[in-house]
């Protein structure tokens, strides 16, 4: 706003002269010695006269007359100043419309203009007046010399100034926002320089023809400035209106992007700082960042200080100040104080991590338990995201009602660790190492469970996500008689759920009536054996028809409220070869083979339309040949084998983890193994590089098998191999693997890092599932899990060993952590805290 107008009138030419005062006349009277005498006076030249001066004509020159008393040396600075004087009259009087602030700026340059136009001007004549006593003086320059200089400063800033036009609009293009600022204020800071040098030239020059050809103006620049202020801004990515259940931050990052709106685009900037902060609510956040170049900015809240408010409200904001610093003027304030209003808003809803009520002390106590097994080989440090694939029901492959609670419960715990805890996505069919990808998670949790008689057993992995390999286990059960009811129900909504899904309500009725019936006869305390179908006898899959198995054990543990023990025996099947039905069959041997009371023999027939399913009991407490208590028949049952082979289908690794917690009942003897290491928590360390040794002892006569599977999931068998065959070990006898005497081999700590875990098998007889191949190149056997043959091999040692559970053998199982070369970590300092150390007393 003009705060004052000023309006200069042009004055004309002829102000280049003084006007002095004239005596008429030839005479001047002088009074002398007290009488008067005539004098004459000698003429003035015209030059005094303010007519000018036939050498200078002020076409091609400034002229200043001057006078003093004093004499002519002061006449002579008179005169200089008059020229000063003239040049800046005449220079105001063309600068109109301006305000008072920018009229102290203009004569302040005009001033230093003409201080530069005043070093050449020559004193080129003097006259005394000797009738007065005055002398004069006449000052001149040249015009064109003068103007020389001040066309160079023209010239000179001009070209600054298109410079910062062009630069700007360059980096304004390019979105470089403080490189465009940079130009345009610096524009905006030389360009009131250049009218009042065009005006003293003009001036000096009497010319319209004035230097340059550009006509640059602040408005331009502080156009320019205004637009990429009103135009930069930030808006929300990623990362907004997430849900928290962990105590120790939220999963994604808080996201947003600095843009500048141009032409209907919103083009990212980069190098732009900003400040990240909470509005509502407390917590851990990473404050200041700068933008990348796409324009991102991101922080990571790491821990939540305050559960109080229901709602969390973070804000990221243009780094006023920071953005301010790369700018010395002081007038840049007024053009950029704007951007402290601009802002991007993120919220959170907190949700504060508790165990459903439901769930009893010892639940509590053995997930977290679970937790704190899955995490202790994360390295500390870092906080890393983690996510928890739905565990499944291990004897069918499913992810259930239970497994949904069970999931709930385990992240709960988790998230009360030093990590974050992400809620993950999970598209149909996606694997684990798919989800893990598309969530963008660090580790992942998988795992299993499943009911047994006594209790409910869980076993999980955590899988680093960039290699796919296992990090850590965990395994746990839960007794039965600690289970809170609340939890049995949930479970037997799993085998509901489970008959619903996989087949038709017609075949859970069958199996729920059959082991009905059965329960109707006998003491629910007995030892029940099952005889396997013939797989082959129906030409369908072993997979279904163990399916069809495991469907009545489900009825049956329900029936009985999971109190009968199931005794399922794989190895029977030569026993039913010696007869139909029992004909010429050993029935002492059997009971002896299956330790077993009930025995529950059935048969499959393939029918149009579906499978006949009948099944027999028979109470061998009861006559050599046991008495009948309890049979069922149905024709035409639905069946559809795709969709069943579908649903019964298991992958490698859920065979793996079914051998691995594959152990008998009630051994006879124990078979212990461990390395050349102190064990700690029955987990060695070794490094990648090392060399390790394993030692293994028995108490009985056995036959031996130690198998190594790695943090891949790739199962060696170290024994026996190439150079130690027979695997038969006396009671209480050590061996070595490799042995101290033997040169020819070594076990060198390979790639992966991870868990790697060993599992020994000490068998009474020499029967074991898999024929191993000892005369390979390497001497050792090996399954992999990317083969059809190492499918077939894994899935035979988790039937064999999961449905041997008679005294005729042992395991023994020890997780080895393998660490990076030159990069050991002490593990086990991230531990879940209880719920009283979180909060204390409240």
């Amino acid at each position: 706003m003009l705060t004052r107008i000023c309006s200069f009138l042009l004055l004309a030419s002829s102000l280049l002269f003084f006007n002095f005062a004239c005596k008429t006349g030839q005479f001047a009277l002088q009074k002398e010695e007290g009488k008067l005498k005539p004098k004459l006076l000698v003429k003035a030249p015209d030059w005094v006269l303010l007519k000018g001066h036939p050498q200078y004509p002020q076409s091609q020159y400034l002229i200043g007359v001057g006078t003093s008393e004093k004499g002519p040396s002061q006449a002579g600075d008179a005169a200089r100043a008059k020229v000063a004087q003239n040049l800046k009259i005449n220079i105001s009087s063309t600068m109109v419309d301006i305000s008072t602030t920018e009229k102290i700026h203009i004569e302040r340059i005009i001033k230093t203009e003409v201080d530069a136009v005043l070093e050449g001007v020559e004193i080129k004549g003097t006259w005394p007046d000797q009738n007065n006593g005055v002398y004069y003086a006449l000052a001149v320059v040249e015009r064109n010399k003068a103007a020389f200089s001040i066309r160079e400063k023209i010239n000179k800033i001009e070209t600054a100034l298109l410079r910062n036009l062009n630069e700007g609009t360059e980096a304004e293009n390019r979105a470089d926002v403080i490189s465009a600022l940079s130009n345009y204020l610096s524009g905006y800071q030389k360009a009131p320089t250049l009218p009042p040098l065009k005006n003293t030239h003009y001036v000096i020059t009497s010319s319209d023809e004035g230097p340059g050809s550009q006509n640059i103006s602040t408005s331009e620049f502080e156009s320019r400035i205004k637009n990429i202020v009103r135009n930069l801004n930030l808006t929300v990515v990623s990362g907004n209106q997430q849900i928290v259940k962990t105590l120790k931050g939220i999963a994604e990052p808080l996201v947003a992007k600095v843009y500048l709106f141009k032409e209907g685009n919103l083009n990212p900037v980069s190098n732009i700082p900003v400040i990240f902060n909470y509005e509502t609510g407390q917590g851990e956040l990473e404050g200041e960042k700068t933008s990348d170049s796409d324009g991102m900015v991101q922080t990571t809240i790491h821990k939540i200080s305050s559960y109080e408010e229901a709602n969390h409200v973070v804000t990221v904001k243009l780094d006023y100040h920071r953005i301010r610093s790369n700018f010395n003027e002081d007038f840049t304030e007024k053009f950029l104080s704007p951007l402290k209003s601009k802002r991007a808003i993120f919220n959170y809803a907190i949700q504060t991590p508790k165990l459903t009520s439901n769930k009893s002390q010892a639940w509590q106590q053995s997930i977290t338990d679970l937790g704190n097994q899955i995490i202790k080989n994360i390295p500390p440090g870092k906080q890393p995201v983690l996510g928890v694939i739905p565990f499944k029901d291990l004897r069918h492959g499913q992810d259930t009602n239970f497994s949904r609670v069970l999931n709930e419960d385990i992240k709960t715990i988790l998230a009360r660790a030093d990590l974050k805890l992400k809620e993950i996505k999970i598209n149909k069919d996606q694997q684990p190492e798919e989800v893990a990808k598309a969530n963008d998670l660090d580790y992942y949790v998988i795992g299993s469970y499943r009911m047994e008689r006594r209790g409910v057993e869980i076993t999980s992995r955590l899988i680093e996500a960039k290699t796919n390999n296992v990090q850590s286990s965990a395994n746990i059960l839960i007794d039965r008689k600690e289970l809170n009811p609340e939890d049995l129900k949930s479970f037997n909504k799993t085998i509901d759920e489970f008959n619903s899904a996989a087949a038709a309500e017609e075949q859970s009725n069958v199996f729920d009536s059959f082991a009905g019936e059965i329960l109707e006869t006998i003491d629910p305390n007995v030892k029940v054996a099952i005889q396997p179908f013939n797989s082959k006898k129906v030409d369908l899959p072993e997979k279904i028809t163990t399916g069809f198995n495991n469907r009545l054990v489900d009825s049956l543990l329900k029936k009985s409220d999971f109190k009968i023990n199931i005794i399922e025996r794989a190895k029977l099947e030569d026993i039913w070869k010696e007869a139909e039905e029992f004909g010429n069959a050993d029935f002492d041997k059997l009971v002896k083979e299956a330790d077993a009371e009930i025995l529950i023999i059935g048969d499959l027939r393939l029918r149009k339309g579906g499978v006949e399913i009948s099944y027999r009991g028979y109470d061998l407490r009861q006559g050599k040949r046991g008495k009948i208590i309890a049979s069922t028949k149905t024709q035409n049952l639905d069946f559809d084998l795709a969709e069943e082979s579908s649903q019964m289908k298991k992958d490698y690794q859920d065979y793996l983890e079914k051998f691995i917690a594959a152990k008998p009942n009630d051994p006879s003897f124990n078979v212990k193994v461990r390395t050349n290491k102190k064990n700690t928590n029955n987990q060695d360390e070794y490094q990648i590089g090392e060399m390790i040794t394993f030692f293994i002892s028995v108490e009985k006569d056995c036959f031996l098998t130690l198998l190594d599977i790695n943090p891949g999931g790739k199962i060696t068998v170290l024994f026996p191999n190439k150079y130690q065959k027979n695997n038969f070990v006396r009671a209480g006898e050590t061996i070595q693997i490799p042995p101290s005497q033997h040169k020819k081999f070594g076990f060198k700590v390979e790639p992966p890092h991870g868990e790697e875990r060993l599992k020994a098998i000490a068998t009474l007889d020499r029967d074991f599932p898999v024929n191993l191949n000892l005369n390979s190149r390497d001497g050792f056997h090996v399954i992999k899990p990317e083969t059809s043959r190492g499918m077939r091999e894994i899935e035979a040692l988790a039937n064999f060993f999961s449905s041997k559970q008679n005294s005729g053998w042992s395991q023994d199982y020890l997780k080895i952590f393998i660490h990076k070369k030159n990069n050991i970590f002490s593990r086990g300092q991230r531990t879940i805290p209880s719920m009283s150390e979180i909060f204390g007393n409240k």
